[in-house]
C-alpha cells in the first residue's frame, strides 16, 4: 500500500517553435515517470497532461486529466501534435493555467511541470515590440488569476 501520494500535471506550449522540445518530452515521458516511480516505490502517482498554443485552442490530443495509467497517456502525449496553426511570439499561457487549475487536485502533494518558451499574451507581460495579436491579455482571464488559482489549490510550479 502506497505511503504517500503525489500529483504530477506536464503543461507545455505546443506551438512550432517548441518543437525540439516536445519531441523530446514525448520521447522521454515513460522514462521520466518510470524514474518517479524507481526513486519512489512506495509513492501513488496520478499524471496529467495539458497542452496550449498561440490562440484559444485546446484540441482533444493537447489534454487529458489525471490517470494512474500513466502507460496509457503516455500514448495520448507520444499522440499530441505541435500547432500548425497561426504563429504568433506569445501564448495562451493563462488558458493553460485555467486547464490546470481546474483539474481534480486531491492529492496533498502536487507539481505542475510548465515547458515554454515564450510570454502570456497581453502587453503587460512583454515588450510592446512582439507579434501579439491579444494585446489586452486573454479574453477572459488574466494571468494573475490564475496563479492566484494555483497558489490557492497548493500546486508547486516548476518552470522549465
Amino acid at each position: 500500500m502506497p505511503n504517500q501520494h503525489v500529483q504530477v500535471c506536464f503543461m507545455t506550449d505546443r506551438n512550432v517553435s517548441m518543437t525540439n522540445v516536445i519531441g523530446a518530452f514525448k520521447d522521454q515521458f515513460g522514462e521520466i515517470l518510470e524514474d518517479i516511480q524507481n526513486q519512489y516505490p512506495t509513492t501513488a502517482m496520478e499524471v496529467a497532461f495539458v497542452a496550449y498554443a498561440g490562440v484559444p485552442d485546446i484540441p482533444s490530443d493537447a489534454y487529458a486529466p489525471f490517470t494512474e495509467d500513466w502507460k496509457t497517456l503516455q500514448t495520448k502525449v507520444k499522440n499530441t501534435h505541435v500547432s500548425n496553426g497561426f504563429e504568433t511570439d506569445c501564448r495562451m499561457v493563462v488558458e493553460g493555467y485555467a486547464l490546470v487549475a481546474n483539474l481534480k487536485w486531491r492529492f496533498a502533494k502536487r507539481i505542475l511541470f510548465h515547458m515554454g518558451n515564450a510570454p502570456a499574451h497581453g502587453t503587460r507581460y512583454h515588450e510592446k515590440t512582439l507579434n501579439d495579436p491579444f494585446t489586452s491579455g486573454h479574453p477572459y482571464w488574466t494571468l494573475e488569476e490564475q496563479i492566484q488559482k494555483l497558489a490557492a489549490n497548493r500546486i508547486d510550479v516548476v518552470i522549465l
